[in-house]
């Protein structure tokens, strides 16, 4: 039995890159710990995503018994079949596990817990620990902040505010300009939270050198004099503590919501461009973030602040992904994020008791969203000459070492007393090409849909047999059970599912004649693969090998390319064998399990996983 015991979630590792790293000398603490540990090939459950996978590591539960059965997002009975609800707790419309999570069954039996931005983990569910955030990523917004990140700039960048430059007129203590100072106004406004109140600012761009402009001031006023920050091109500001904003809703999703908060916030500056005759001008602004409200005990996020720094939600994908940001500014908030997690996890390791931390670190997941297409020749986005892959292999392998980095951080903290694991929720491929399921069902007849005045699919439920309605899930509009079902019971129930079954086959890609489709069953054949249910479809399907997107709906083993859809476990540390690969694949059901095991107290109550005897010292094992 182990006093302590830390999981390290890696949102969407590769295996076959993690090796490649390790050969190539990037990743030295990811060596040692496989060295004096367990290592073993683990298998996602479906679909391969990102809340459905951390809440099975969790709970040691499948799919079929926590409910998170459609990736991100699920789907309830009785509900629309449009309607679905994130997978992620903290949301107002979020659907919880059903499974009970290892931190209540740790704290359960009297142990203490520190939960630091791990999926699903908000809002918290234990009392006498700590959580901090609660969210490691996914798709859409962060969370917590009052305003995602921001771009201003003269350039018609997607997603980006114009903004245009004219003489600066007015200004007071003008500093010493060898050409006309120019000027503009940005706003900062609360999007989230109910939108809100925020902060304006006067930009004053002047020629401190007689080489054409090259600096920026931002100020409250147009008083140069007392400027917030002064920035060249590629400089960061501080971080700006400021509070003038106010939101019209405050919710957290574990305090009772505010209205009419008045909010501390924080967020800083880059200039990302500014040419000498000053036509291009780009200011990149972080999301705006709270200092209050996204840990428990509240008490921890003004500690978390003051010793550690502001917290990031995105880690610059959506800027990156709209070209505001250059390589080395969506590098430096990959490594601000990788320092962040190993600085919270070390300062609370030392100050506050604990016998279990449980952290994910998303940020890596990111990078091989943006980059695997580049990088790998699979990949229908593959195009050397216009993005040379040395370019973002190079941005790949920084990422992973910011990783090891923090593991090597944590690890040393820990202790040679305290069980270490490393695992990862899902690994990603590349794409041949997507799979539009919906209209794979519409060209069967089975659904039916027409395209508004403003471009938008309504489906005619009148006529709709089946909606695919969350990933891997189609569900048949069944009469009696859904809003507007069409489709009865019995004879009619089965022959529609025949039709699914034989559309989803029968789906071809037009350039290669290649199937689209792996596997197409029936709710009650996909009990084997965890699927069970009133939250699963009538239809479960997985797409091919290379087809459907980078993770979430290929066969949890697909692999092709330099990809990978299964991903890593290691383990090392007391009661925990040396140097063993184990052979055969590991679910991540086992995780939690085993983890409880070692703690010496109860796995979670609806845990279905095995306890991995065979990686323990008490038990022997067949060496690969």
């Amino acid at each position: 039995m182990v006093e302590k015991a830390i999981i390290i979630g890696l949102d969407g590792v590769i295996p076959g890159w993690i090796e490649r790293f390790i050969k190539e000398g990037r990743a030295p603490h990811t060596e040692e710990l496989i060295k004096r540990g367990v290592s073993a090939e683990a298998i996602p459950c479906i679909p391969a995503a990102t809340a459905t996978n951390w809440t099975t590591i969790a709970t040691g539960a499948w799919p079929g018994t926590h409910g998170i059965a459609g990736g991100n997002v699920t789907h309830l009975p009785g509900e629309p079949l449009d309607r679905t609800h994130t997978g992620f707790r903290e949301y107002e419309d979020a659907v919880p596990s059903e499974a009970e999570y290892l931190w209540d069954a740790v704290e359960r039996a009297g142990k203490k817990c520190i939960i630091i931005k791990y999926p699903v983990g908000w809002p918290p569910t234990i009392r006498n620990g700590i959580v901090v955030h609660g969210r490691g990523g996914g798709p859409g917004r962060g969370f917590f902040e009052v305003l995602p990140n921001t771009c201003f700039s003269t350039i018609a960048y997607r997603g980006a505010i114009k903004v245009e430059l004219s003489q600066a007129s007015g200004w007071s203590n003008l500093p010493q300009s060898h050409s006309k100072p120019l000027e503009t106004e940005i706003s900062l406004t609360p999007t989230r939270h109910g939108g809100g109140q925020g902060t304006r600012y006067r930009i004053l761009i002047i020629d401190s050198r007689g080489k054409g402009y090259d600096r920026v001031l931002i100020c409250r006023s147009k008083d140069a004099g007392e400027a917030v920050t002064e920035l060249s091109v590629g400089e960061w500001s501080r971080w700006i503590y400021d509070g003038n904003f106010k939101v019209n809703r405050f919710y957290t999703g574990a305090y009772p919501t505010e209205e009419g908060k008045q909010l501390t916030v924080t967020y800083r500056f880059k200039l990302i461009e500014l040419s000498p005759d000053g036509r291009r001008f780009t200011l990149y602004c972080s999301e705006v973030e709270p200092t209050e409200g996204f840990t428990y005990p509240p008490s921890i996020a003004k500690e978390i602040i003051k010793n550690v720094g502001p917290i990031i939600e995105r880690q610059g994908y959506d800027a990156y992904r709209m070209r505001w940001i250059d390589d080395e500014t969506f590098m430096d908030l990959q490594k601000y994020e990788a320092e962040w997690m190993a600085n919270a996890a070390t300062y609370l390791m030392r100050k506050y008791d604990w016998n279990l931390l449980m952290m994910q670190v998303h940020h890596f997941d990111y990078a091989e969203h943006l980059f695997l297409k580049y990088v790998d020749p699979v990949d229908q986005g593959y195009d050397a000459e216009r993005y040379p892959p040395e370019r973002y292999w190079s941005m790949l392998k920084r990422d992973y070492e910011f990783l090891d980095e923090m593991i090597g951080a944590i690890i040393d903290e820990a202790g040679e007393d305290t069980l270490i694991v490393v695992v990862g929720d899902h690994g990603q491929c590349p794409v041949k090409n997507m799979v539009n399921v919906e209209q794979i069902l519409a060209d069967a007849g089975l659904i039916n849909f027409e395209i508004d005045v403003r471009g938008q699919k309504v489906i005619d439920w009148s006529s709709t047999k089946a909606y695919p309605t969350m990933p891997c899930n189609i569900f048949v509009n069944l009469e009696g059970r859904d809003p507007d079902g069409i489709v009865r019971e019995g004879e009619e129930y089965e022959r529609v599912r025949d039709q699914i079954i034989d559309a989803l086959y029968n789906a071809k890609d037009p350039r290669t004649g290649e199937r689209l489709i792996a596997l197409a069953m029936r709710r009650e054949d996909a009990k084997s693969f965890g699927l069970y249910g009133d939250r699963v479809g009538d239809v479960i399907y997985m797409t091919a090998t290379g087809y459907g997107g980078g993770h979430g709906t290929m066969m949890p083993t697909a692999k092709i390319g330099t990809g990978s859809y299964t991903t890593v476990l290691i383990m090392a540390g007391p009661g925990v064998k040396e140097g063993i690969r184990i052979s055969r694949p590991v679910w991540l059901t086992s995780v939690a399990p085993t983890v409880a095991y070692l703690l010496g107290v109860p796995m979670p109550a609806q845990a279905e996983g095995a306890i991995l005897y065979e990686a323990l010292e008490t038990a022997t094992i067949r060496e690969k």
